[in-house]
């Protein structure tokens, strides 16, 4: 498959294509091609996933992940969909988003732990921008795209804190958090952006200052300062389609080991 500027930016919002449309990115789809582009996720049409729910000026929260995940499934399916700490509903929920899961329920004890790791809703109800350093990879090499993403996507950080108050920027972990330096450091100081850090989710380190950080809490605070009807859910369906994939596969395995015996008694 060919990589086009057309291909993906497919569905992406307006605000947003005037940021992402540049010639960096035709170099990095320049650099993409030349490689396999079979072996690289999220597929095409999720590259930008996360810009194709919200304008830029609606965006409430930036939530920064590092590099998609570089599974597949059935060498079919990918793990990654576009979106920072979030799977495609054929897998089973990451360590570091299972890590989440348990911190929010820490915080809101009603929080409904789901069976799935599809973080959709966060972005698409939420204005929650999950946005990944790098934002392709390839196939079981983790950071391997890093070099093509890492400026394109700093600048897009750049540009945010420029133009956007009253935002927040939850940073997890030493590398989320060496990204402060492209965040407007005035408009922190004057509290029109808000920057919430912890410890990585990773069960390396969840244990280290994860759990109990409250950074769900403080995201909530910090928007009822600016207006007291504003507030994150950070609720997901319980159900995944998951469980149909599984069922459907058993299914099909066991449709295909059936040998019919054609023999007339």
């Amino acid at each position: 498959m060919y990589y086009t500027r057309k291909d993906i930016l497919e569905d992406v919002k307006e605000s947003w294509k005037k940021i992402l449309d540049n010639n960096k990115l035709n170099k990095i789809l320049f650099d993409l091609n030349k490689i396999s582009t079979n072996n690289i996720y999220p597929t095409i049409e999720n590259i930008f996933e996360t810009f194709k729910y919200f304008e830029i000026n609606e965006t409430r929260v930036i939530i920064l992940g590092q590099d998609p995940y570089h599974n597949i499934k059935n060498n079919k399916f990918p793990q990654a969909n576009g979106l920072a700490f979030s799977v495609n509903d054929e897998f089973p929920v990451p360590p570091s988003l299972r890590n989440i899961y348990k911190e929010l329920k820490i915080e809101y004890p009603d929080f409904k732990i789901p069976r799935h790791g599809n973080l959709k809703r966060w972005v698409s109800e939420e204005k929650i921008l999950l946005l990944n350093s790098s934002l392709t990879v390839e196939i079981h090499k983790a950071g391997s795209h890093m070099k093509y993403w890492q400026k394109y996507t700093d600048n897009i950080i750049s540009h945010i804190s420029n133009n956007i108050d009253n935002i927040i920027f939850i940073l997890l972990g030493n590398f989320a958090q060496k990204k402060i330096k492209y965040i407007n450091q005035g408009k922190i100081n004057n509290n029109t952006i808000k920057i919430i850090t912890a410890v990585h989710p990773s069960p390396l380190s969840a244990n280290r200052g994860f759990f109990n950080s409250n950074i769900f809490i403080k995201s909530n605070d910090y928007l009822k300062l600016i207006d007291c009807y504003k507030r994150l859910y950070f609720s997901l369906p319980f159900n995944d389609k998951r469980l149909n994939y599984d069922i459907l596969e058993k299914i099909c395995k066991l449709i295909l080991k059936t040998e019919i015996n054609w023999t007339i008694k």
